[in-house]
């Protein structure tokens, strides 16, 4: 009877172990699984980033639309803020998460006689509405990340309006430096043959080719401002190197500004006064989540227990509920409270800031006004150089036909003389 009693506790005891072992080996067949699957996703992430950034725009004309397109698709600091987004959803994810159980497995004595053999599972459940609490922290933290994708949005597609517009000044300060470069060198060599013929002094010639001179040091300088607007506009979606050969637009051509009363209109829309209060909004959840974990978890127990020498089963049913007695979470409560005072605070001061912004939309409606009147002064002169290419073109015609003039004009006489006598 004792032999059969001691075969029966071996094999019992032989079964917990594989159980056990068996539970071992599936936790971490799963965790090696998820961690492959988890690190499998970052490095597709990687790739797909890699990838994006390395796209650069076709080499052909490039208007403003597709200038801002680029910039929105394919901007470094666009793309880090979407990752930010991807992030924020991870931790919605992970938030909802419920803490795992526990599995404990006790052996008490070596002794197959006198050994005990213990099984357990801990339950954890959580208390205060933990749970909810991370959820909505998660989703203010994902509302903060839009809010900034959608202000860095807007100021991209600010710079990259600036950008194309300064290249689109610089094509047509270039273009007219070589007109400049043109005519100067033709008045050169009207310069040149005037002195071979007599006409005027050496030194005119000299000044002639010092004009051409520094009219060539100035396109020189409007080229090398010509690649380094190109290249600035470039930079808005992630390439150094341009590509696109030229853009296309109209400089006099300035874009529509928003009336004072549409700017007022929109300065409680204002991306950073959202984000401000969305990041208010997110502090208040996160004192949310450290009040809650002022209330203790409670984990129920439910587990078996095999004692040798009297050959029975015990069934274990448990209850533990920590005693919040010295940590109740005070100090991260405090820190958690701390900053909202700050928040509230910039959100004060920036709509104090509203005469400040409407100083700004008023000294904008000026600043508009004086590049009308230099678009309107920089037509002007572009109209007065055109007159003075037709008056030297009709300068250089007269000059070259003025023998043929004297020559017709003193046989003309010669006639009329003749003709009397």
């Amino acid at each position: 009877m004792f032999i059969h009693h001691m075969s029966k506790s071996n094999q019992s005891s032989r079964y917990c172990r594989l159980g056990c072992v068996f539970f071992c080996l599936l936790v971490s067949f799963s965790s090696a699984v998820v961690a492959q699957t988890s690190q499998s996703s970052l490095l597709d992430s990687l790739d797909n980033l890699g990838e994006g950034a390395s796209l650069a725009e076709p080499a052909q004309a490039l208007t403003l639309e597709a200038a801002i397109s680029l910039a929105l698709e394919r901007n470094p600091t666009l793309a880090a803020a979407r990752r930010e987004i991807e992030a924020a959803d991870a931790q919605i994810l992970q938030g909802s998460l419920r803490p795992n159980p526990e599995f404990v497995y006790l052996a008490e004595d070596t002794r197959s006689i006198s050994k005990t053999t213990t099984a357990q599972l801990d339950v954890p459940v959580e208390t205060g509405g933990k749970r909810g609490a991370r959820v909505e922290a998660a989703v203010r933290n994902k509302n903060v990340a839009v809010s900034e994708l959608t202000a860095r949005q807007l100021k991209i597609r600010a710079s990259t309006i600036a950008a194309f517009f300064d290249v689109l000044a610089a094509q047509e300060l270039t273009a007219l430096a070589r007109e400049t470069l043109t005519l100067a060198m033709r008045a050169s060599d009207i310069a040149g043959k005037r002195v071979s013929a007599g006409k005027i002094s050496p030194v005119e010639e000299i000044k002639a080719r010092v004009a051409e001179a520094g009219v060539r040091l100035s396109l020189t300088q409007a080229e090398s401002d010509l690649r380094n607007a190109r290249r600035r506009l470039s930079a808005q979606w992630g390439n150094p190197s341009p590509r696109f050969n030229e853009v296309v637009g109209e400089v006099d051509r300035i874009p529509e500004l928003l009336t004072r009363e549409k700017i007022q209109s929109r300065l409680m829309l204002s991306p950073v006064l959202e984000r401000a209060q969305q990041e208010l909004e997110r502090r208040k959840s996160l004192v949310a989540v450290e009040q809650s974990k002022t209330l203790p978890d409670v984990t129920f127990s439910i587990g078996m227990k095999r004692r040798e020498d009297v050959t029975r089963d015990q069934v274990l049913v448990g209850l533990t509920v920590p005693l919040p007695v010295f940590n109740r979470n005070q100090g991260n409560l405090l820190e958690k409270s701390s900053p909202i005072i700050t928040d509230f605070t910039t959100i004060c001061e920036q709509l104090q800031d509203h005469e400040l912004v409407c100083g700004s939309a008023n000294k904008l409606f000026k600043n508009h006004g004086i590049i009308i009147q230099t678009n309107c002064n920089y037509t002007h002169v572009e109209k007065m150089l055109d007159d003075k290419i037709v008056i030297l073109d009709i300068l250089i015609i007269l000059f070259f036909n003025i023998p043929f003039l004297i020559l017709s004009f003193t046989f003309f006489s010669l006639f009329i003389y003749t003709k009397r006598l």
